[in-house]
């Protein structure tokens, strides 16, 4: 589906620039990669992008929490 219609940016563009990136990131990054360099033109489409960053953001940081709980629980179990 079309996301942004001005540059013809779709989400399997962003989808797969996000899983690419592996690390968190914002909507102006993930524009400037999907557009091949270009800005924002009448930004109808930034809700829908800041919304697909953000859900990928909130991944990495759950993720993140996830490992370093499992990292204390393994360090918990050898200490006792």
């Amino acid at each position: 589906m079309y996301i942004c219609i001005c540059n013809a940016i779709t989400d399997k563009m962003i989808n797969d620039h996000l899983e690419t990136c592996g690390e968190t990131t914002n909507h102006k990054n993930v524009y400037g990669a999907c557009s091949e360099g270009s800005t924002y033109c009448c930004g109808k489409c930034k809700p829908e992008i800041k919304s697909m960053v953000d859900r990928h953001n909130n991944e990495i940081t759950v993720s993140k929490i996830s490992d370093n709980i499992k990292k204390i629980a393994t360090k918990t179990k050898e200490t006792v």
